[in-house]
């Protein structure tokens, strides 16, 4: 017969196995695919799935092959956002399997950058003339500024080497932006995101900043990320991802949302 120690140490695990398997449970209540869908996705859907966060994973990797294209575009785009390690692998793993015709969404690139996507730079970005970069190469200057690593900075400033000072286009506004400031993503935000975040923000112009304006969309359920837009009228609109240790808010990806015109 075991001992009344035994038992107890063997009831404290599997509670502690219980709780901790419960805990990476997705909300039943939460239709993913519903949400994935653009009349829902831009007003509700997006705030929604960020709020339940990395257990919804499994789901919208499943939903990457979804028929509907809308809902297949905005699992990447939720996959980016939240960044969760197992989403992006997956995701990337995605985007190598043989296909007629691959969408692939340009969004957030979270930090720290991969592999994949030093690699996906070289091969996609930096092989085409400045002229042809797009949204994608915005979000990668982005990236690499936030990474901030020396492996990150060697690829920053090759890829800025390729843009001319003219602010012509967004890219090149940017990449003046990025040689002119001296901010580091080493600054940490206080709670106070939505005067902290424009005061700080290295994308935009001080022109911009005067004239932007900050919502935010969600938080993840521990409060730890939030999900904000920095946007202007007649401007840009940026989709920022934010991580909090302590009081301190820092940047996990910042990618060009929308062009307002």
């Amino acid at each position: 017969m075991s001992s009344p120690v035994y038992r107890f140490v063997a009831a404290w695990f599997l509670t502690a196995a219980f709780a901790s398997q419960s805990t990476q449970q997705p909300n039943a209540s939460v239709n993913v695919e519903a949400l994935l869908h653009d009349d829902i996705f831009r007003s509700s859907g997006m705030a929604k799935i960020f709020e339940e966060g990395s257990p919804l994973v499994p789901q919208l990797i499943v939903l990457l092959n979804d028929h509907d294209e809308s809902v297949s575009d905005n699992a990447q785009l939720m996959l980016r956002t939240i960044g969760d390690a197992r989403g992006i692998q997956a995701l990337q793993d995605w985007y190598q399997q043989p296909r007629p015709v691959l969408r692939m969404v340009s969004g957030p690139v979270p930090s720290p950058l991969t592999d994949w996507d030093y690699k996906h730079i070289e091969s996609a970005i930096l092989s085409r003339p400045y002229q042809e970069w797009k949204t994608e190469a915005v979000n990668y200057l982005l990236a690499l500024f936030v990474d901030g690593s020396p492996k990150a900075d060697q690829m920053l400033k090759k890829m800025l080497n390729e843009v001319p000072a003219d602010g012509l286009t967004v890219v090149s506004n940017l990449a003046d932006r990025i040689r002119d400031n001296s901010y580091r993503t080493e600054r940490c935000f206080s709670a106070v995101i939505e005067k902290e975040i424009v005061e700080g923000a290295f994308f935009l112009s001080p022109a911009e900043k005067k004239r932007s304006v900050v919502k935010i969309l969600a938080y993840d359920e521990e409060h730890r990320r939030a999900l904000v837009t920095v946007s202007q009228t007649f401007g840009n609109t940026f989709l920022v991802v934010l991580s909090r240790a302590e009081s301190c808010w820092q940047y996990q990806s910042i990618s060009l949302y929308s062009v307002n015109n």
